[in-house]
This record gives structure tokens, sequence and C-alpha cells, in this order.
């Protein structure tokens, strides 16, 4: 385009000697002003064109070349977001709590409350029914309730490990002993995701005189 700048025109004047450019004669001498000009005009359209056609062609590379760039850190950022989400804390399952409301503490040794209420003579085996009560809370869930509380003893030697379910259940514990034996029973608390919770024991003394 510059050629043909500097044929066309010099200083502010168009050039008026004749001059062939792109097989056509421009000029005086081109046979004739009309036809000269019917040229020019055919010759700098032609190159109108291919000049538009290369500037979009060089812009549309620059916008693919940006957009592809641009969509890949935008992708690269979406996943990350998406990574963000999954690995969210406050998403994920909080465990429950376990707590043993009553009895508030350990029985102790020679304690009234836990003397043996009498014999199963099917099972030959001295027992206690002590009523408990205990709380299952989970962010999630709320209060627990029911089957989600399972209240268990180490006494599996002579009884089943779970002795009860609920939050205040009657429990039966059994000693196959006349003096007495010690329970350690504690509540174990599973919220709806699964997640179980094991309570702080506490250790029960059943006993009688012999």
């Amino acid at each position: 385009m510059t050629d043909l700048h500097r044929l066309l025109f010099r200083g502010s004047s168009i050039v008026q000697t004749s001059v062939k450019y792109d097989g056509y004669l421009i000029g005086r001498g081109a046979g004739g002003t009309l036809a000269g000009m019917k040229a020019l005009v055919r010759t700098a359209k032609h190159y109108q064109v291919h000049a538009i056609a290369c500037v979009a062609a060089v812009a549309l590379m620059a916008c693919v070349d940006v957009g592809s760039g641009g969509g890949g850190m935008g992708g690269s950022a979406g996943m990350g977001g998406s990574a963000g989400m999954g690995g969210s804390g406050g998403m994920a399952n909080s465990p429950p709590e376990a707590t043993i409301l009553d009895p508030a503490s350990d029985s102790g040794t020679s304690n009234p409350d836990y003397v043996y209420d009498g014999l199963d003579t099917d099972l030959d085996l001295w027992y206690k029914d002590v009523t408990v009560e205990g709380l299952g809370a989970d962010t999630e869930d709320g209060t627990l309730t029911g089957a989600s509380l399972e209240w268990k003893t180490d006494r599996t030697d002579i009884q089943e490990e779970v002795l009860g379910t609920g939050a205040n259940p009657t429990l039966r514990l059994y000693s196959n002993n006349c003096f007495g034996i010690t329970h350690i029973i504690v509540l174990e608390v599973t919220d709806s995701d699964g997640a179980t919770t094991t309570s702080e024991p506490r250790t029960l003394f059943i006993w009688t005189l012999c």
C-alpha cells in the first residue's frame, strides 16, 4: 500500500506522469483520462479488499489467540472453583456428639442405688435394672433419637454388648457373682451419614450382700 500511495499522491497532488502499476497504465499516457481513472479505481479497490481481508484475518487470529488463552484460564479457574466447592470443609459431614446425662458419674462401690433387683432363674444370673439418659446431637441432623443411640457394656462374657437403644431406656445389667461386678457402659451415637461417636464411659458396680 505504501507504493500505491506514492503512485497516487505526491504531496497533495495526483501524479501527473504515466505509470504502469499492476498491469494498468495510470496517468496521462493511459490512453485517456477516463480509462486511467477506471484502472486506478479497480487497482485501489483490489488492494483495499486485500488490505481489509488481511486486517480482518490478523484481528481474527488475535481474537482466537486471546480467546483461547482466556478460555483456558477461565476453564482452569472454573475447575479450581469446582475443587474449592468439593473441598469445602463446611460441606463435609460433622460427627455427632454423644453424652451420658444420667448417671452423671461412676457409681462407686457399695452404692445402695445399684443393689441387685433379683435373680434371673432362667439364666442363673443376678441383675440390676438401671434407667439411663443420654443425648445424641448432630450438626446436620439435630437431636438424634431411637436406634441412633446405642447403649453398650464391656461385660460381653455374660451378656450381649448392646443393652438397649434410645435416649432414656432402662438397661438390665447382669452379674454372675453374688458379691457384685463392674459394668463399663458407653453411649454410641450414629448420624444419618454413618459417622459414629462414643461417649465418655460410666463405671457402674452392681452388687448385693450374700
